[in-house]
This record gives structure tokens, C-alpha cells and sequence, in this order.
């Protein structure tokens, strides 16, 4: 199951990432609950010049703890992929790719993602990219889930190579409102 901005309390604190994903055998449905408590498989977070420092610091290191497995960073400017896999309670950088390009990058193996869509960039702008030091705006908020979303369907039925994720996609916000008291970590 994938989900855009769901609230998730692991390790002790209250984290947002921009887009998680759970193998269906761990969540097969989505509970009935303000915020999930089971730490994601996968965790998207998208890079802008006002997170990035918590995204690639604090943020990483919790997911570490929690036992996530696989971290995608995307920068919409430069428009780059960082594909990291959890390895003895340590992050190794498994793929790094740029530009425009279709990438299959784990954990969903076999499946075809087009960057710029998660980045998105209109393909239009990769003939006129901005003028050096220009930050394109983020990511419009479920574009990524979308492009994922879209390739996985484009796939037969049958689960998905060694890792098993759910279909459909849960399109809707698991976001809640953290209760009080509680330290939040979020774009």
C-alpha cells in the first residue's frame, strides 16, 4: 500500500513522509486509526532547499532505527533519484541516476518509472531547463504516487517481483492531525 503524507509514529516520534509504502503481507489494509504505528518498507522523501537538511539528517537516521528498508530521495532540482537500502542498520546508496530518464529502481523491480514525471517536470522543460541557481517548485502533491501509481497498473495483476506490494493504491491521505504533545517531523 502506498500513501501520500501519512502520519507514522515509529521509534518514539511522529514522522511525515512525503510518500510511504508497506508490503501487503505487513499492512494488508489500511487501519482505522489517526496514524500508522508499523514502520513503512519504503519511504519517498521529495528534497527542496527548506527540508532538506532534516530529510537527510534527522529524518534518516529515524528510519534507520524504525527499520525501514528502502529510502528514495528525489530533488526536483537537479532532477535526481537516490535509491538507499537499509544494510546492518546502515544506508548504502544503491543507484543515483539524473535527468529524464526511465528508471526501474528497487524496491519495485520490474517496474518502469519515468523521473521526470516524479519530479515534475513537463518534458517541455527539459528543451528550456531554468537558468542556473533556479529552483523549480516541488513536486505537486501526489504527482509522485501518481507516476507510481500509473506504472505499477500498466502491470499484469500478479504481485509484484519479491516484494509483494498492494493493488490498487490507497489514493487517499493517510495524514491525520498528530495529538498534543507530540514532536512532529514533516515538510
Amino acid at each position: 500500500m502506498l500513501l501520500d503524507k501519512p502520519e507514522v509514529h515509529i521509534v518514539g516520534q511522529v514522522l511525515v513522509p512525503d510518500l510511504a509504502g508497506w508490503r501487503r503481507e505487513r499492512l494488508p489494509k489500511l487501519p482505522d486509526a489517526p496514524f500508522l504505528d508499523l514502520a513503512p518498507d519504503w519511504i519517498c522523501e521529495v528534497l527542496s532547499p527548506s527540508t532538506i537538511a532534516l530529510d537527510r539528517t534527522r529524518k534518516i537516521h529515524q528510519y534507520a532505527r524504525a527499520g525501514v528498508t528502502h529510502l528514495w530521495f528525489i530533488a526536483p532540482s537537479p532532477e535526481t533519484l537516490e535509491v538507499f537500502r537499509l544494510e546492518t542498520g546502515r544506508w548504502r546508496l544503491i543507484e543515483g541516476v539524473a535527468g529524464p530518464v526511465k528508471v526501474q529502481a528497487e524496491p519495485f523491480h520490474g517496474v518502469e518509472v519515468n523521473l521526470a514525471n516524479l519530479c515534475g517536470t513537463p518534458e517541455e522543460e527539459h528543451a528550456h531547463p531554468p537558468p542556473e541557481g533556479k529552483w523549480r517548485p516541488p513536486i505537486p502533491r501526489g504527482l509522485a504516487h501518481g507516476e507510481l501509481q500509473s506504472a505499477l497498473r500498466s502491470r499484469p495483476a500478479a504481485p509484484l517481483p519479491s516484494v509483494g506490494w498492494s493493488r490498487p493504491f490507497d489514493t487517499g491521505s493517510a495524514r491525520r492531525q498528530s495529538g498534543k504533545g507530540r514532536r512532529t517531523m514533516q515538510h
